[in-house]
């Protein structure tokens, strides 16, 4: 989590103009998101700041707060940039938050609907930077259904990894990388479809078979197999 104060005049009046204020909250779900391409912030982080920079330039509103959530999921709202946002938004008078996508806030309709609670109580508006929502009927009727899919997104997702690990092992694979004595084997067959599988490493499998062997006897300690080994 990052919080970055982009501009500490939270002053609503510039001279007698009154001046809109907003916060930017940007997430990715994943530690290898927020590094890909070997930078500090990865490609989603940024491309999401530009977005809401946009979008606030459209409300004529300066962003006066960044948060950020880099390798954190949604499916939780207990999340350090979230919730420091919630305890800013109370306390600073802000008129909007503004996010990538709902998606950013909230995977699941509960925390949807507290969360937004929360930036309705503080007098805030949420804005998406891609997403037609506003407190009209039909705005909410938009987000309440965006809401539902990144819900439905989230869980069907983690059923369909969990099928797919459980077909793996059911056919003889793993559900990550081979354990020490067994080697990952890639194959094709006759209609050219690569087969991924485990078989017995030839030159370690012997090895971790005798460590386990020597151990069980309860005459040697993991210590003891080392210096064999």
């Amino acid at each position: 989590m990052s919080t970055e104060t982009l501009d500490t005049k939270t002053s609503d009046h510039v001279g007698d103009a009154p001046v809109l204020l907003a916060v930017s909250y940007l997430r990715v779900s994943t530690r290898e998101q927020a590094e890909r391409g070997g930078t500090e912030e990865g490609f989603s982080i940024p491309a999401q700041r530009e977005a809401n920079h946009r979008k606030a330039d459209e409300l004529s509103a300066r962003i006066v707060r960044e948060f950020v959530d880099a390798g954190e999921s949604a499916r939780s709202a207990d999340r350090d940039g979230l919730q420091e946002m919630l305890a800013f938004i109370a306390a600073t008078r802000v008129q909007f938050c503004i996010v990538h996508k709902l998606d950013r806030l909230a995977r699941n309709r509960a925390d949807d609907v507290a969360i937004h609670q929360a930036l309705l109580t503080a007098g805030v508006t949420l804005v998406s930077a891609t997403e037609s929502i506003d407190q009209t009927p039909s705005g909410m009727l938009v987000h309440g259904i965006m809401s539902s899919i990144a819900e439905f997104y989230s869980r069907n997702l983690a059923t369909e990894v969990t099928k797919g690990l459980t077909q793996k092992v059911a056919q003889g694979g793993t559900p990550m990388r081979a354990p020490i004595g067994y080697l990952n084997v890639r194959r094709t067959d006759d209609n050219g479809r690569e087969i991924r599988t485990v078989e017995v490493d030839p030159d370690r499998a012997p090895l971790i078979t005798w460590a386990f062997e020597h151990y069980a006897t309860g005459e040697t300690s993991v210590t003891g197999l080392l210096r064999e080994l």
